[in-house]
């Protein structure tokens, strides 16, 4: 979501929208069922993804294009969500707004993945 206005960094974002690091193994519920065991080079890629987020997160000022690169690319082409049957688009113009307070927060969707019911959708932000 492009907040250019209301927030400029992530740990701004961090720190307005209340965010924390949730490292529980319950946190998701969907994660609870029976899920295909990751093979040890999918382990190894998401540990190194997950180090080479945190080096980045320690500015606090992550852009866009930086997150695309080291995280949001590498992250799609291992689920195979690059390929078909999945369709991946880019810059959809529909406007978001998220109430938080007394601010409207105002931002576009940035990638969009549709397969079926399953939606994955990134919210653009921008510096």
């Amino acid at each position: 979501m492009a907040v250019t206005t209301a927030i400029t960094n992530l740990n701004e974002a961090h720190q307005r929208l209340n965010l924390r690091p949730a490292n529980r193994a319950d946190f998701f519920s969907e994660w609870q069922g029976e899920l295909p065991a990751l093979s040890p080079a999918e382990v190894d890629t998401l540990d190194r993804l997950k180090s080479r987020y945190r080096y980045y997160q320690v500015d606090g000022a992550i852009t866009e294009s930086t997150v695309n690169l080291i995280l949001v690319s590498p992250l799609l082409e291992l689920l195979g969500l690059c390929d078909p049957p999945y369709k991946l688009r880019g810059e959809k113009y529909v406007s978001i707004e998220i109430e938080n307070g007394d601010t409207v927060l105002k931002g576009l969707i940035d990638e969009l993945i549709v397969q079926d019911r399953f939606w994955l959708v990134l919210l653009e932000t921008k510096r």
